[in-house]
């Protein structure tokens, strides 16, 4: 059995109801102060194993902020820079499990995409998540069939819209793993085996590109 890590992460945003498109969805969630937000922990029971596996998933809970309310949620999936058909695009999937006030069970499925562009726009690309709110508790990303650069999402979606970490927000994410259970060597290990598998330059750019946005 590997170590465990565990890292929380934050993310806020707006959602349009009826949009069809992430961007116009956005816009109109914020003319309409329609926020969706997220505070969730990811579970990584064995970094080798999530690190080996091709949907390097993992369980993740928390709570959610869905129209001024905030409830908290289980049963979460996150499957970090999965393969697309295309070799120089990657996929972040979310998927978030949860119900409104009144009960009536709701699904948040996202996606970050991440390209292997020149330039500095990693930042963006690994703090951009497009969202989708489905009624019900609806399956996430389907696995058995190739993504492109775009993944393709089932259609009826009640809202979509576009959430975003916020540098404060990144920085506490990066300082927020631990490993339940594990020594202080074990968990070192531990994450320096998430960050390899996020890429060395990946990972120096993101280092890099915070700085640039911290004098902004």
């Amino acid at each position: 059995m590997g170590t465990p890590l565990n890292v929380k992460e934050w993310m806020k945003g707006h959602v349009g109801f009826g949009a069809t498109e992430y961007e116009a969805g956005e816009a109109q969630g914020r003319a309409e102060n329609k926020i969706f937000q997220h505070e969730v922990l990811i579970e990584i029971d064995d970094i080798d194993r999530f690190t080996s596996d091709r949907k390097h998933a993992a369980p993740m809970n928390g709570n959610v902020v869905w129209l001024g309310e905030q409830r908290a949620f289980t049963g979460g999936e996150f499957n970090m820079l999965t393969d697309s058909t295309n070799p120089r695009v990657k996929h972040m999937f979310y998927r978030i499990p949860f119900s409104d006030g009144t009960g009536k069970p709701l699904t948040m499925l996202g996606h970050k995409i991440l390209r292997d562009d020149p330039g500095f726009d990693l930042w963006q690309d690994i703090t951009t998540l497009f969202i989708r709110i489905y009624e019900g508790h609806v399956a996430g990303h389907d696995f058995t069939r190739p993504s492109g650069d775009t993944p393709e999402w089932s259609p009826g979606a009640i809202a979509m819209g576009i959430i975003h970490i916020s540098l404060h927000d990144g920085i506490a994410s990066a300082m927020s793993f631990t490993s339940p259970g594990a020594n202080p060597i074990q968990k070192t290990e531990a994450v320096t085996k998430f960050l390899a598998f996020y890429g060395r330059a990946a990972v120096d750019l993101w280092i890099k590109e915070s700085a640039v946005h911290a004098f902004l």
